[in-house]
């Protein structure tokens, strides 16, 4: 845990009377916890803490935790909750804060992801020594996962979606930590390095009970350093990596406020390999091109750290209006039930759309209440999203309005939501001319 101490200014000379008046009065401000609540119940592990306090702030809990307070005596850190009640107690200069948070972990069936490590057949991990890296590779995966999921959730609540996030599949034997798969490929290093088509070696031997639709598969390979996705399978070069990233939540601070590339990470640093993995696993959930954003989609990688800590160097507040954001328009994909969940118990309902485009105009229609209806090009990151959710269960305009919108040759491309979060999309090209 990092802690900072701060000198106060000379006191001002006071008369005996006035001077014993003020050492009655308790310090105000003591810690101060502003993003969570006590008694407040998480669907997953890892949590973002943030605050302020008065000078050194230490913490005692249970859990595992990285605090950091660098900045004007406010500090942003993690927690790493044990399954059920979370006692949490915080100290400064002035005072105690006790907090009580509770997690209540994922079921099987809310997974809707899972992790593989993915290696040539002729190297085993399992079979190197403890204190080789690849032999961590389980330690390392776990807490880089964990480490996406809670800042999906921390993006999410910042855009008043509430804290609604992914679930990796986790172990049988361990539910706290993510199972992670191991695979062979058929070809030995030489033989893959030589292919070049590491996506396609690495999804070659997916198991075909992941290959299905309820299924999106995040795999990180040894062998060649690339980041490709499609619709439920992605793959991160991870060789260069898993011998120097953090095994322990206590590190997560440090990792994050590193800007710098690591020579064990090729030109990586950790905060930009997380938001490289990011952005190749929301290509793959479908999080869209966002025009003029500063987001994951749009190559920032490496604002994923400011979910994480209070400076990004040293002496530098952090910036709250500069977080990144995933990409999306946010309310096309709030409602989906099948990624994204919060400890709500809500039912939902099954639907289809239909989209038709006759007559020049474009038409969508649903079973329900449409939520929003996004039409786009994605090679020219260009998009356009119907959003006011007022439009019942149909929606309708001119086809020649879409492509002037977006400034299309013709075609484009499209999706919907529905306010039960069932969604489908496609592409729209125009008939050919007749001869």
């Amino acid at each position: 845990m990092k802690t900072t101490s701060h000198t106060p200014f000379p006191a001002p000379r006071l008369g005996a009377a006035l001077s014993a008046l003020l050492a009655t009065i308790p310090l105000a401000n003591a810690v101060e916890v502003t993003n969570v609540k006590d008694g407040e119940v998480f669907r997953y592990p890892l949590v973002v803490i943030e605050g302020t306090c008065r000078g050194k702030l230490q913490f005692k809990s249970a859990a595992e935790a990285s605090l950091d307070t660098t900045v004007a005596d406010k500090f942003r850190g993690v927690v790493e909750l044990k399954a059920g009640r979370n006692e949490l107690a915080f100290k400064d200069d002035a005072g105690v804060k006790t907090l009580a948070l509770t997690y209540k972990p994922a079921t099987a069936e809310d997974y809707r992801v899972k992790v593989w490590y993915v290696v040539p057949k002729d190297e085993d991990p399992l079979k190197v020594k403890a204190d080789q890296v690849d032999a961590l590779y389980q330690t390392k995966l776990d807490l880089l996962t964990k480490v996406m999921q809670s800042w999906v959730a921390e993006d999410m609540k910042c855009g008043g979606y509430g804290a609604k996030t992914f679930y990796p599949e986790m172990r049988k034997d361990d539910p706290s930590k993510v199972d992670v798969g191991l695979l062979y490929t058929n070809q030995t290093r030489a033989q893959w390095s030589a292919q070049g088509n590491s996506y396609d070696v690495a999804r070659s031997v997916l198991p075909p009970q992941y290959a299905t639709p309820k299924w999106r598969n995040l795999a990180f390979i040894t062998c060649a350093n690339v980041a490709q996705s499609s619709d439920n399978f992605c793959v991160i070069g991870y060789g260069t990596l898993v011998g120097k990233s953090p095994v322990r939540v206590s590190e997560i601070v440090k990792w994050m406020q590193t800007p710098e590339p690591d020579a064990h990470l090729g030109a990586l640093s950790y905060r930009a390999f997380t938001g490289v993995t990011l952005h190749e696993f929301g290509h793959m959930i479908h999080w869209a091109w966002h025009p003029g954003g500063y987001n994951l989609i749009q190559d920032a990688y490496e604002n994923v750290a400011e979910a994480f800590t209070v400076a990004m160097d040293p002496g530098v507040p952090h910036n709250e209006a500069a977080r990144s954001s995933y990409g999306i328009q946010q309310e096309l994909f709030n409602n989906s039930r099948f990624y994204w969940k919060t400890g709500d118990k809500q039912t939902y309902k099954d639907g289809a759309f239909t989209f038709a485009a006759k007559d020049g105009k474009f038409t969508v229609k649903a079973d329900h209440p449409l939520g929003a209806v996004f039409y786009y090009l994605p090679d020219a990151n260009t998009q356009v999203a119907k959003l006011d959710g007022k439009q019942g269960k149909t929606w309708e305009m001119n086809i020649a309005d879409i492509v002037k919108a977006l400034g299309s040759a013709g075609n484009f491309s499209y999706m919907a939501v529905d306010v039960e979060g069932n969604e489908a999309h496609s592409f729209y090209v125009p008939p050919a001319a007749a001869k």
